[in-house]
């Protein structure tokens, strides 16, 4: 099924296949010809000492390498052509998927769970393509074919491969499901360390404080050691295997196969040339047979990465039916009855909530910790879906509206946004590509971003550094801010957006981005009163509203 899911995904690419694959078969004729060669060579030229037939498997020989040769460099040109543009298709494919997933399902996932499906198991889909399909076809044609050619030479020694043969598979099948059980162990028991290594930075602090150093490091003890007795077992179970076939396939079929040939020969008269080269092809048949159990021991591992892939690639996203715009505008926003539940929590966040907001108002939401302040912004930015209760905006159901007509008109900023590694310049200009530095380092002013102007000039080239490394939690929040100041959306959704700026600079802040959206509609919340907002506020910068949410079930 695995199999089946990845190949009509690149099955697109069919000509390319066909190609690949006919070049993948053409290097094992050398292979299949050798025995041929060799008992040739055996009955021609060591027998008879006939010249010319030395000569003719000399030139044989240098053409089945020339031949080889050819083969492997326009598969490998191939190769690297068609799987780089597979494995790219991939990746563009798997994150247009996160783009397209909602924000209740796509924090279903961790992000590093994310990244590793959009890397490593990328990266697994060719071994997997090349190692578990092309190989395993060839390989699979190789010992058919060797079969094929031991029939045709001698049958009568190919009665006793058909004896000897099964077995092979027996014993190497008898370990099959013991290796795949402890495969499926020892990824556990690395997905577990994986998992303690990436939580390192969450809970540094936590372990600190506590002094928690020796219990974490008894954990992650245990957890090597089980990697380590599990990687033991598998290793100690294929070398019983391996040696078991290796036994069979080395002493035992040999000797009954040289015994079978000697009895052929002594009652029928067969060449030795024969003999040789029907030992020889059984001898590819075991070497096929071992290869296909390392596919297939191979598979166990990669087909968690290519499941991990084709859920992505299979996943059936909801397509939302969108209204069309109506001639009946409204409230910017009319809150009905909103209700809403964490799928990890039981009780709900919003219960109840409704609230009436005309265009232009400015709004602050207030009220304690846990009572679903952020929840309402996310479902106001189409963040979260609810379903319970009804908002409308501007006359239509905020769940049918699509998020490019609703972006267009719509900006929110938190305290959770992400700063790319790039110059101060470059980040403002995100919001704006054709701003100026001087509107640049105006909207910088406007939220007293570095006070001192040469200073300003500055850091407008200077990069910010990963995740905004280089600045301050203040820094980055004024930063987030500023580049405010260079569009002029409609409608403004600021959370907790001023939660790192000293409490005189924030009023500052606030006033000029009000006054700058003088014309648009702004709702805020903040741990502050509103009171203290209008305290420090002008008349016409001031909040309009102020609306407070009580936690659910209050009364």
């Amino acid at each position: 099924s695995v199999i089946q899911k990845m190949i009509s995904y690149v099955s697109q690419y069919k000509i390319q296949w066909l190609l690949l694959f006919l070049l993948k078969l053409g290097q094992k004729l050398p292979i299949l010809l050798q025995p041929l060669l060799f008992g040739f060579f055996i009955d021609h030229v060591i027998s008879t000492r006939d010249v010319r037939a030395f000569f003719m498997v000399v030139g044989m020989v240098l053409g089945l390498y020339m031949l080889e040769s050819f083969l492997k460099i326009g598969h490998r040109m191939i190769d690297n052509a068609l799987f780089n543009r597979i494995t790219g298709k991939l990746r563009r494919e798997i994150w247009k998927r996160y783009m397209d997933m909602s924000a209740d399902l796509f924090n279903r996932y961790k992000i590093s769970d994310l990244v590793e499906r959009l890397n490593q198991d990328v990266d697994m889909v060719k071994f997997f393509l090349v190692g578990e399909v092309f190989d395993y076809i060839a390989t699979f044609f190789s010992m058919v074919v060797s079969g094929i050619l031991i029939f045709s030479l001698e049958w009568h020694i190919a009665l006793t491969i058909c004896f000897f043969c099964p077995i092979s598979f027996f014993l190497a099948g008898r370990y099959h499901e013991q290796l795949e059980k402890l495969a499926e162990e020892e990824r556990q028991q690395e997905d577990r360390m994986g998992e303690m290594v990436q939580n390192v930075p969450i809970f540094w602090k936590e372990v600190k404080a506590n002094r928690l150093e020796e219990k974490e490091e008894a954990v992650f003890t245990d957890v090597s050691k089980n990697i380590l007795a599990c990687r033991w077992k598998k290793e100690n179970c294929l070398f019983r295997r391996n040696l078991l076939l290796s036994v069979k396939g080395s002493l035992i079929d040999s000797l009954a196969l040289f015994a079978a040939g000697g009895v052929v020969s002594l009652l029928f008269g067969t060449q030795a040339g024969i003999i040789v080269a029907c030992v020889n092809y059984y001898q590819n048949i075991l070497a096929d047979i071992h290869e296909l159990m390392e596919m297939d021991a191979g598979l166990e591992w990669i087909r968690p990465s290519i499941d991990r892939v084709t859920e992505l690639l299979q996943f059936q996203f909801k397509k939302p039916v969108y209204e069309k715009e109506s001639g009946k505008s409204g409230y910017e926003y009319d809150i009905k009855n909103i209700s809403y539940r964490y799928e990890q929590q039981e009780r709900k966040v919003l219960d109840g909530f409704g609230l009436k907001i005309e265009r232009g108002e400015k709004i602050l939401l207030e009220g304690p910790s846990g009572s679903g302040k952020s929840t309402l912004m996310k479902l106001l930015a189409k963040e979260l879906e609810y379903r319970e209760g009804e908002i409308l905006f501007r006359g239509r159901s905020l769940n049918k509206i699509s998020e490019e007509e609703y972006y267009r008109l719509v900006r929110k900023v938190d305290n959770s946004t992400y700063y790319m590694n790039v110059s101060v310049r470059e980040f403002m200009r995100l919001a704006d590509p054709d701003a100026s530095d001087e509107r640049i380092l105006q909207a910088l002013s406007q939220v007293k971003l570095w006070k001192d102007t040469a200073e300003r000039e500055v850091w407008v080239n200077e990069k910010i550094g990963e995740n905004g490394a280089r600045l301050s939690g203040g820094q980055r929040q004024r930063l987030a801010l500023a580049r405010l100041f260079l569009v002029s959306d409609k409608i403004l959704l600021l959370d907790e957006a001023f939660s790192a700026i000293d409490v005189i600079d924030k009023r500052h802040s606030l006033d000029n981005l009000l006054e700058h959206y003088k014309d648009g509609t702004v709702i805020c919340i903040s741990h502050e009163e509103g009171k203290d907002y209008e305290k420090h506020g002008s008349e016409n910068r001031s909040f309009t509203k102020i609306a407070r949410i009580h936690p659910a079930g209050a009364r």
